[in-house]
């Protein structure tokens, strides 16, 4: 499990890895704006 201290790229690897796994289209759905915040905290 991430910690408190895992990094953005860290989150978003665990995401993208999950996307990968991810049995349903909510799932997929809330995978993908999760991996869009990450990226826009990354770029803030």
């Amino acid at each position: 499990m991430t910690g408190p201290g895992a990094s953005i790229d860290e989150l978003d690897e665990r995401a993208a890895q999950a996307l990968e796994h991810a049995e349903d289209d909510e799932a997929r759905y809330q995978l993908r704006a999760l991996r869009q915040r990450l990226v826009h905290e990354r770029e803030g």
